[in-house]
This record gives structure tokens, C-alpha cells and sequence, in this order.
């Protein structure tokens, strides 16, 4: 709680900087470091990140998107599955993260990048959470001058969708 407190202050104070390099985006979207869990509660996990595609980030800085997203998908996913993708868009390229999680509430949607705001707190109060992730998601996807976006169905799962132009 700490660390993501103090994470999310210095990026609202600007105190971030950006390291961009070309990475393998594969490389980064390490599923294998989920797979266990995945397993262990029954979920599939489905890569369709593409091998070989190159994109401009700030390594250490997506690599926090993606387990705050892929973190969420495995843990408010009781069945089904876990999908990652990823591609290019017209101005740049994309990730997202779907699941067939209990989706989330159409009016609890706006307010689900603010910090401390949990969707359902008795639902969060029982898996674990600070209800600074997705704060932390919107704050490094901005400072990479990108946008992330949520579709979500109740009893269908949501998914998250972060966009970046190409640098």
C-alpha cells in the first residue's frame, strides 16, 4: 500500500520521467510469471500479444500497467479465461487485457481510475486491494502521452485497453 501510495504520488507531482526505449513488447508481457496463479484458480491464459513487435516505451514503467491489469484480470476472475492483446492502430498501438470476470457496474465506470475507488469494496475487501492500481495505470499511461479506456458487462467480464501513439 506504501509503495503504491508513494508511486502514485510522485507521478501526480510530475516527478517521473520517462526512460524510452524499443522493446520486444512480448518481452515485457511476461505471462509466465501468471500462469501459476492462473492455473491454480482454473483460468486460461491466453497470450496473443505478437512475438516481434517492437514498440517505444519506458520499459519499467509499462511493465507496472501490465501487472496492475493482468494482476486485476486473474483476480477478480473466478472462471473462464484471461486474454492479452495487443497491435497497431492507425496513430500507434495498443495492449489490452479482457476477462470473464463479474464485470463492472455501467455507473461505477467513470470513477474507476480515482484513487482509492473500488467498484465493489466487499468484492475488494475479500481478494485484496488498495484501489490504487488503475490510478497508477491512468498516471504512466498519460505520462506516455497515451489513453486507457474500459468496456465492461455485468456478468461478462471487462476489458482494458490501453492506447499509445507511436513515438
Amino acid at each position: 500500500v506504501v509503495e503504491d501510495v508513494l508511486t502514485l504520488s510522485r507521478l501526480e507531482r510530475k516527478k517521473q520521467r520517462l526512460v524510452l526505449e524499443k522493446v520486444d513488447l512480448h518481452s515485457i508481457c511476461d505471462v509466465t510469471a501468471y500462469s501459476g496463479l492462473a492455473e491454480e484458480k482454473g483460468l486460461v491464459l491466453v497470450d496473443n500479444v505478437p512475438k516481434k513487435f517492437s514498440v517505444v516505451v519506458d520499459p519499467e514503467k509499462f511493465r507496472q500497467i501490465f501487472v496492475n491489469l493482468v494482476g486485476n484480470a486473474i483476480k477478480y476472475t473466478d472462471k473462464g479465461r484471461v486474454v492479452l492483446s495487443a497491435g497497431k492502430v492507425k496513430k500507434g498501438w495498443f495492449f489490452s487485457v479482457s476477462d470473464t470476470g463479474p464485470g463492472i457496474p455501467k455507473d461505477k465506470i467513470p470513477k474507476l481510475f480515482d484513487k482509492f475507488y473500488q467498484a465493489d469494496s466487499h468484492l475488494t475487501r475479500e481478494k485484496g486491494g488498495t484501489g490504487l492500481g488503475l490510478s497508477i495505470v491512468k498516471e504512466l499511461v498519460k505520462l506516455h502521452k497515451g489513453s486507457v479506456s474500459v468496456e465492461s458487462s455485468l456478468g461478462h467480464g471487462s476489458a482494458f485497453r490501453v492506447e499509445f501513439p507511436k513515438l
